[in-house]
């Protein structure tokens, strides 16, 4: 009997540590994701506002393409799937906001 016990705790004890585990990796995967799009955005945004006040923006939405045009900036890649965002998002210079499209 004293075994089964011994079993049963190591297999809890195994478990909790598991489990444990994998929700920090989910945490610690979950806020670099948020700090990758956070620091995607900001850039996107960054580069709308320079084509805005060298007043080639006129508009106060600018899609991606155009920034592209201009050579503000290259591609858009998402940063957690790796695959190119499309080129008819845009961003909205009144409430500084990027808006992906698919």
């Amino acid at each position: 009997m004293e075994t089964v016990s011994r079993i049963v705790s190591v297999i809890l004890i195994l478990a909790m540590a598991i489990l444990i585990g994998f929700k920090s990796y989910t945490a610690i995967k979950e806020e670099r994701d948020n700090k990758l799009w956070l620091v995607l955005k900001k850039k996107v945004v960054e580069k709308a506002h320079d084509c805005y006040l060298d007043k080639k923006c006129t508009n106060k939405t600018v899609t991606i393409d155009y920034l592209i045009q201009n050579e503000y900036l290259t591609t858009i890649i998402n940063p957690v799937t790796k695959e190119v965002i499309s080129s008819t998002s845009y961003v909205n210079l009144e409430n500084n906001e990027f808006i992906i499209l698919n």
